[in-house]
């Protein structure tokens, strides 16, 4: 699509186009303060004489992301009006790396992570739609790859929900990653890189509405339906406290992080292969069944799960866009027409657990019927979601799973190393995030995985939405029985 100017208030001009319907919805929700950033936060170990190379990682960093911006269009976003029904996407003059990336020293993941969800992702008129929070791993973080000579360090990519979706954050690690590669391999002599560059002139992928995901005329009146006529049962579905009415600062994120080895993961992974069905509708089924426990005065839980509609519409995953619709799925503790079995038990219901995963593949099965494809029907988006303020949520809680990323951790080091003899790193671990969440589920879970590597799921929720305790507790329960199914006499520690 082509690029048109329009002067902004300082006199200068910027190309400017359109913004989609559902890249519109995320402009809203942040507008009104009620959601942040999506964060992939990829842990990488860098070999020291890269970083000496290029004189300190600030400049290897600088340099790395020079390039990736270059082969993102996305990364080179400004929202005008943000707060008007008609923002629209602008190119800045230039980028200043400086503003957008941080090295936060010796830090804690969990702690990056729920720094970077409450720093509020401000400037949208004049910064790019994204940030970069590089931290050390603490010397006594457990690190499988202690035995490679490099330097682990934590690089946090925080972005807007409006530019691109839990596979973007893979994207650009995966770029990141190929880019350390070429510098590697080169021989040039570098020099110290100046943070301030100026962006790339582009076109954007087309919005998603361009593409045909199209509604039959039973699916549309049937959620037409559904939003005016509440559910038989609705009283039994657990869904957290009433949203707040009034929104009067953003809100706060808080996070815990739960790493499983590569042995246990794979372990997983192969008994859900043999029983038929996938890590995502396990994790759903034990999420609903732990909080059956933990809310027994409801029999109902609700887990909403995000898929992405990319192979429907032909785009990469390789770059950095926004294509994810969901669904969800509907459990109950006690037996209910229409509702999957969470009832609590000391073994797994691989019945319940396919259920689940056909549930899911049905919505994701598809390139009709998607959810997303309803807002071009809302009109305007902020008066729409304002009105969910002093509502009801939808579901109980979500599982976002960004499945698996080769971080090249199996790769020998002769074998990745450039034409210097210089290995250009790996990443040995991914964490995908989000932040809270105002109108949507009390619990969210996002999940991670590196070939060779752990298994990262991390929980979300919103500051005073649930108890602290009780999210430590539903984690560590949903720890033992992810260890148990393949460690049955061991304990989580």
């Amino acid at each position: 699509m082509e690029l048109q100017s329009k002067p902004n208030a300082k006199g200068s001009t910027f190309p400017f186009m359109r913004i989609g319907t559902f890249e519109l919805y995320n402009v809203a929700r942040h507008a009104l303060k009620l959601y942040n950033n999506v964060g992939v936060t990829a842990q990488y170990v860098l070999p020291l004489d890269l970083i000496r190379h290029f004189a300190g990682i600030e400049n290897l960093i600088y340099h790395v992301l020079k390039r990736v911006i270059q082969r993102h269009p996305a990364l080179s976003l400004c929202i005008d009006d943000e707060t008007s029904n008609t923002p629209l996407w602008i190119r800045p003059g230039t980028i200043d790396l400086s503003q957008i990336v941080r090295f936060r020293g010796n830090v804690s993941r969990e702690v990056l992570i729920t720094e970077s969800h409450n720093a509020w992702l401000d400037q949208v008129a004049e910064l790019p739609l994204w940030r970069i929070v590089v931290g050390d791993v603490l010397p006594d973080q457990p690190d499988a790859t202690q035995q490679l000579a490099g330097r682990v360090v934590n690089v946090g990519f925080f972005f807007h929900h409006a530019i691109g979706d839990g596979t973007s954050g893979v994207a650009f690690h995966l770029s990141f990653l190929e880019t350390l590669k070429e510098l590697a391999a080169e021989d040039a002599p570098v020099a110290v890189l100046e943070p301030v560059l100026v962006p790339p002139e582009f076109d954007l992928l087309p919005a998603l509405e361009a593409h045909n995901l199209s509604l039959t005329t039973f699916f549309l009146a049937r959620q037409i339906f559904a939003d005016f006529m509440p559910k038989r049962g609705d009283n039994q579905l657990w869904t957290g406290p009433i949203i707040q009415r009034v929104v009067a600062e953003a809100p706060k994120t808080c996070s815990l992080l739960l790493s499983l080895t590569h042995a246990v993961s794979s372990s997983v992974a192969q008994l859900c292969r043999d029983n038929k069905t996938t890590i995502t509708p396990l994790l759903t089924y034990l999420v609903a069944r732990i909080l059956g426990t933990v809310y027994p005065s409801y029999s109902q839980f609700s887990g909403a799960i995000p898929y992405s509609v990319r192979k429907f519409t032909g785009t990469s995953n390789s770059e950095i866009v926004l294509q994810v619709s969901g669904t969800h799925v509907h459990f109950s503790t006690v037996p209910s027409r229409g509702f999957i079995s969470c009832a609590a038990s000391e073994e797994v219901d691989w019945d319940a657990v396919r259920a689940c995963r056909s549930t899911i593949e049905s919505a994701a099965g598809s390139s009709k019927n998607h959810v997303v494809s309803l807002l071009p029907y809302i009109g305007a988006q902020s008066p729409w979601l304002a009105k969910k303020l002093g509502t009801r949520r939808s579901g109980s809680f979500e599982v976002s799973n960004l499945g698996m990323i080769d971080g090249e951790l199996n790769v020998t080091e002769a074998a990745r190393s450039g034409s210097k003899g210089t290995a250009p790193g790996l990443i040995n671990s991914l964490a995908f995030s989000q932040p809270a969440n105002i109108l949507n589920e009390p619990y969210c879970f996002s999940v991670a995985s590196v070939k060779g590597g752990e298994m990262v799921i991390v929980l979300n929720w919103q500051e005073g939405i649930l108890e602290e305790e009780t999210a430590k507790a539903v984690m560590r329960v949903l720890e033992m029985q992810l260890i148990g199914l393949v460690s049955p006499d061991e304990d989580a520690e």
